[in-house]
């Protein structure tokens, strides 16, 4: 969800959700500490870029699973997991927060087994770059390696949240 989007999704998502249902909402935010203005700011930006998509993806390009049906969503970037937090209990219909996981760690070993698979297993990487391309394979690797850096020096963090009516 693009940032500009973040507030209204959510309060679709709160008019939607009926009464006793349960929703496990999965995002990724910077850390509180990265201003907009610092070097560190452009590092957690990179993996997000769409100038990756646009620079290595052919015309026809099939999405990569990872990425299918996003294009660049920069509320990573901008949002908090406070900020969610408020969105989420304020506003005509609030909603509960009954668990909060930070999954960083788990999806920084993910995306660092998704990269190297990329790397190290030749029928994936054969087949990513027949739907693909070298460049945008290459692309790829960079972006999930980067993302899960980040993610391991908590640049940026990986949260999970369920939520209730």
């Amino acid at each position: 969800v693009a940032y500009t989007l973040l507030e209204p999704a959510i309060r679709a998502l709160q008019s939607s959700m009926a009464q006793g249902c349960s929703l496990t909402l999965v995002f990724t935010t910077s850390s509180e500490s990265i201003s907009v203005l610092s070097s560190d700011f452009a590092f957690v930006s990179l993996p997000f870029s769409p100038l990756l998509d646009r620079a290595h993806a052919p015309k026809n390009a099939t999405p990569t699973p990872r990425r299918r049906g996003c294009g660049w969503a920069p509320a990573p970037l901008f949002s908090s997991l406070p900020q969610i937090l408020q969105l989420l209990a304020s506003g005509p219909s609030p909603l509960a927060v009954t668990a909060i996981f930070n999954l960083s760690e788990e999806n920084a070993r993910s995306l660092n087994a998704y990269a190297e698979g990329l790397q190290e297993d030749r029928s994936l990487m054969q087949e990513f770059i027949q739907r693909r391309g070298v460049e945008s394979w290459r692309a790829e690797q960079f972006r999930a390696s980067w993302e899960a850096a980040c993610l391991t020096t908590g640049l940026l963090e990986k949260w999970a949240i369920v939520i209730r009516r």
